[in-house]
Order: C-alpha cells, then structure tokens, then sequence
C-alpha cells in the first residue's frame, strides 16, 4: 500500500470517475486504473463497484476513504510548507519553452503566478525543442514547454506530459495567389507552389514538412534557418506558401499575408513537461495554474 495509490484513490472518489481523476493528475487512465487494481488485490477487497456506466463505493471503500482522505490531506500540508519554507530562500522555478510562449498567451499566466507566490521566481528560457528535453532529464530545467503532436506515437518513461493548448495548422499565401480567395482549401489544391517552412526548431519544422510531403510527397521545400519576418518576405516576395499554426499566423504574418484554413489541418499542442521523480513542488502547482488558466485544452493523454 502507497500514498500514491491512497492520492489515486481519493481522486477518484472526488471526482467521480477514472477518467477524471486521471486527467486531474495528469497520468493515464490505464495507470490509476492499474494502481487501484493493486491496491485492491493486496487489500483482499474491491474498493468500488464498477458498472458500465458509473462506480459507486464499496463498503470496504467506505470505510477506507476518511483515513486515506486523511492520509493524502497531511502529504499535501507537508509539501505545501517544504514549499513555503523554499520561498523564503528566494526559490526559483526553472522554465524552458519554445519561442512563442507570448503569442499563446503563457508568459502572462507565468506572471500571475509568480506574483500569487511572493518569494517565489519563475526563470523563463526560451530554446529549441531538443535542448528543453535535454536540460529537462539533465535536471537544469522543472518545467518544459513544447509543442508535440498527440497522441504521442511512444510515451516516455521517464516523463510527465501535460497538454495545455491546442493550435491547427493553416495555409500561408500571398494575397495575389488563386487561392486566396477560399475559406478553407485541401493542401492537395497548393500542389503547384513552393513551400518555405521556419527551420529554427528541426523537430518542429519536422511536424510540418512531415505532414506536407505526405500529401504533396513533390512539393519543393525550403527550410529557412531565419526569422517569421524573413518567412514572410518570401510569401509576399518570391509568392512562396507555407504552414504554420493559427496562432503564430495571427501574431506574424496578419494582415499582409492571406491564411487559409485546412479541410484536414495538422493539430499541435502546447504541452508541460516535468521529470516523473520531480519533488518540485512549485513546480507541479505551476503546471496545474497554466492548465486551469489556459484555455483550448485538450483532454489528457
């Protein structure tokens, strides 16, 4: 029997159901499922009684709940006043993320956080991909912050991945393209133009030229080792297209450049990524305030 098992277990009792529970702490269903399995084989009893449409308490997890609610109760008053005692020494929450955490609005929520926290300093470095999951699993960064697309093709064992936005690829042209004039195109109708996609992230320009040449396998693509500013020139200069996210078309390339919504768009998410072994308890409640302040999330893996 662990407090871990105890925390899946009264999670599950407050929010009334596996899946919510799992998606409250940010793991699998399949996991807390598995846990509370354990935990019901070592106590000789099952725990809840399971329909197809909705569990309700056994007796033996009637009684059980009081002390495990207890249990979990006095854990998180211990963190929470290891934590305090931190912030007296001026703790820092060491953050990585990608270069548009303005543009989703996150470097905001980071602000206010800090400043619900005084003693508190949230670090922010803003760095490629490869280098955010490097320093997370060298310990130099709490928290990362990436895009991925979901769900992941293989989930890492040695970490914890928390969406919080969501964001569709659309189409960039040129205002004088054919195209320009459509609310939503197919990307097999810009099987004719040349793709310039941003190549300061090759994990995420990998995403997009991925996505383009299995449907336009011909097209040519430039990968630009360069600046937003200088991926526009090229739309509106040379009447070059190319993909990236709603969002970062927004804040980039309005209004001069035309983007077109996708019939079939590539969705990437914006997701916190913490080192399961973490003991960082700032940086846990940090992840949970970008999650409940942040909208257009997905639901968790």
């Amino acid at each position: 029997m662990t407090l871990q098992q105890m925390s899946f277990f009264v999670a599950i009792c407050r929010c009334g159901n596996f899946t919510a529970a799992a998606d409250e702490l940010y793991i699998s269903q399949s996991s807390i499922s598995k846990s509370i399995i354990a935990l019901e084989k070592e106590l000789g009893s099952e725990l809840f009684v399971r329909t197809t449409r909705k569990i309700r308490l056994s007796e033996v997890g009637r009684r059980l709940l009081p002390y495990a609610t207890r249990m979990v109760e006095e854990y998180d008053n211990l963190l929470a006043y290891t934590a305090q005692t931190q912030r007296t020494c001026n703790h820092t929450i060491h953050v990585g993320g990608v270069p548009v955490l303005s543009i989703y609005g996150l470097t905001e929520v980071i602000m206010q956080f800090e400043a619900l926290h005084p003693g508190l300093c949230v670090d922010i470095c803003e760095i490629k991909t490869a280098d955010i999951l490097s320093q997370i699993k060298g310990r130099a960064l709490d928290v990362g912050i990436l895009r991925l697309s979901l769900p992941l093709e293989r989930k890492p064992q040695d970490l914890t991945v928390i969406p919080l936005i969501d964001d569709w690829q659309v189409l960039l042209v040129p205002k004088t393209d054919p195209l320009a004039g459509e609310e939503a195109v197919c990307l097999e109708q810009a099987e004719k133009l040349t793709f310039v996609q941003l190549n300061s992230d090759p994990l995420v320009a990998a995403y997009h030229t991925d996505w383009l040449k299995s449907v336009l396998p011909d097209a040519p693509v430039y990968l630009a080792n360069t600046q937003l500013s200088t991926i526009k020139q090229y739309i509106l200069q040379r009447g070059w297209a190319s993909l990236v996210m709603e969002k970062v078309a927004q804040y980039a390339f309005a209004p001069e450049v035309c983007s077109l919504a996708l019939s079939q768009p590539l969705c990437l998410t914006l997701c916190a990524v913490l080192r399961k072994d973490i003991s960082n308890y700032d940086a846990r409640e940090l992840v949970r305030f970008l999650r409940a302040q942040l909208p257009g999330k997905t639901s968790f893996l």
